[in-house]
């Protein structure tokens, strides 16, 4: 059954689903199709209206929680049939948690799915010390999923107070440090700092999956939504309005130390004072997948606006063991032919950037 009730078509009375590639809502059967109204752009509210903004999705929805993968989504109150696109499964039940506030506003899905596959593809080819059938590997489960996330904008006066110091070595190499204080007041102005509230997308992968066009946000209509799931919030506002207040204050410390041009930071304090604070409350596109190798199964994810693909592949041992051997066999050869000392330096870099480039591609 449809994760949200989906709109008729009026010459066949067949289902209408949201082309992605055209942006339009579409019989499958008739080629009947719809232009969305929401194609405008989408302002943030002002923080302190949240109350009174707080429209309910109560009254149309409730939330399900998949048993398998503990995984909890909205979907429409009169649902009795539905598949996790976290895992699969179809064990879900109701929870006694309220669905809470209905989305401003949302980003659309752009890439399909014959797109995300050829990234997928692609992401595949990349993968350098993976075994050579892994590139034949092919997505066995395919599902979409808009994820929440609160996006606020602020404008910010810091007063701050530290202490700083530069390095320097006298004749005998020895190192000293010379401290000086610093103290002042700035304004900063943050857009669009997004906060994960999902609870099945970790912070981890939230990052990679990052940059969202939050400019391209649309006002929320649910016809977007036909053939996806949406993920319910686990982080509250005044949650996550703290932990995007973590994230601009790191910054604005940056912000600082950079600005001192000193070779390190002894302690450094900031009041801030937020003088203006907006918010939308948005849901994000991403495509949830899984493939299998040698019978294991592997999830992956790309960001529904940008292609972009996040995911774990399995190594190849034969691989990363022909490589160090060849990279110890170079650096012994340097060791016995050229200088033993600097051989040895060489080898432990060498070993260092090659585990480095293998465990990061």
């Amino acid at each position: 059954m449809s994760r949200i009730k989906a709109e008729k078509c009026s010459s066949c009375g067949a289902n209408l689903t949201f082309d992605i590639s055209r942006q339009i809502l579409l019989c499958e059967y008739c080629g009947e199709n719809k232009t969305l109204e929401s194609f405008q752009s989408l302002s943030k509210y002002p923080y302190n209206t949240i109350q009174k903004n707080m429209n309910s999705w109560n009254a149309e929805s409730k939330v399900v929680r998949c048993v398998s993968c503990g995984a909890q989504e909205v979907v429409e109150a009169n649902v009795l049939s539905h598949m996790c696109p976290f895992c699969g499964s179809y064990k879900l039940s109701d929870t006694k948690e309220v669905p809470g506030m209905k989305p401003s506003g949302l980003l659309p899905f752009l890439f399909t799915k014959q797109q995300i596959e050829n990234e997928f593809n692609k992401w595949m080819k990349s993968k350098k010390f993976r075994p050579n059938k892994l590139k034949k590997a092919k997505i066995t489960t395919f599902n979409g999923v808009y994820t929440p996330c609160w996006v606020y904008d602020s404008d910010i006066i810091t007063d701050y107070d530290g202490e700083f110091y530069n390095e320097s070595k006298d004749s005998d190499g020895d190192t000293h440090r010379s401290y000086f204080s610093v103290n002042g007041t700035r304004g900063d102005s943050f857009k669009d700092v997004a906060v994960n509230v999902g609870d099945k997308i970790t912070e981890k992968d939230f990052n990679i999956l990052k940059p969202f066009d939050f400019s391209k946000a649309v006002p929320y209509n649910p016809a977007y939504l036909i053939g996806f799931g949406a993920s319910h919030y686990s982080i509250n506002t005044d949650v996550a309005f703290d932990t995007a207040k973590g994230y601009m204050e790191q910054r604005i410390k940056n912000f600082i130390i950079a600005e001192q041009h000193a070779d390190g930071c002894s302690s450094l304090n900031i009041s801030c004072k937020y003088t203006t604070v907006s918010y939308n409350y948005l849901l994000l596109p991403v495509w949830i997948m899984t493939y299998k190798y040698k019978d294991k199964e592997y999830r992956i994810m790309s960001n529904g606006q940008t292609g972009e693909i996040v995911g774990t592949a399995p190594y190849s041992a034969i691989k990363i063991t022909t490589a160090i051997i060849i990279d110890l066999l170079i650096c012994i050869a340097f060791m016995v032919f050229v200088n033993f000392p600097s051989g040895v330096v060489l080898t432990i870099i060498s070993l260092i950037t090659l585990l480095v480039i293998i465990f990061t591609n």
